[in-house]
């Protein structure tokens, strides 16, 4: 039963990441290209990058750099900007000040939504696996 739940949350997940943005979220990406990730918030990379985007290596990059904060349970602490580069030793010293998982101000969901986006492009076995682990983690929160 778990399984199947596991994989219909996933393809429901994987689905709205992948489909086109509506009208609104069209205007948004207006202006927005791959040059200038590094200005903009998470918010914004994760969810109104052109789709062409999630193909390149700088959100592969970025999304090892999700899967890295991954907490154990399979959830993501919230306000961590993914997209910036930072030094081995100032990730892993955000890392260890993170405060557990939550699903709050779209923490977890919206991790998971861009592992699907650059799993989309390029089907790789650790953002499957670390997107699979977080639809663990929702379920384990019902």
């Amino acid at each position: 039963m778990k399984q199947t739940i596991l994989l219909l949350l996933s393809l429901i997940i994987t689905m709205s990441a992948c489909a086109k943005s509506s009208f609104a979220d069209q205007s948004l990406q207006r202006g927005i290209t791959a040059s200038n990730a590094q200005k903009m918030s998470w918010r914004k990379v994760s969810r109104f990058m052109p789709d062409s985007f999630y193909s390149t290596k700088e959100a592969q990059e970025i999304a090892d750099r999700v899967i890295y904060y991954q907490q154990a349970s399979g959830g993501w602490a919230k306000n961590i900007n993914y997209h910036l580069a930072l030094s081995p030793e100032q990730m892993s010293h955000l890392k260890s000040t993170l405060k557990g998982a939550t699903i709050d101000n779209e923490s977890t969901t919206q991790e998971m939504k861009f592992l699907a986006k650059v799993y989309k492009w390029k089907h790789t076995k650790r953002w499957r696996e670390a997107f699979l682990h977080g639809v663990e983690y929702l379920l384990d929160a019902q």
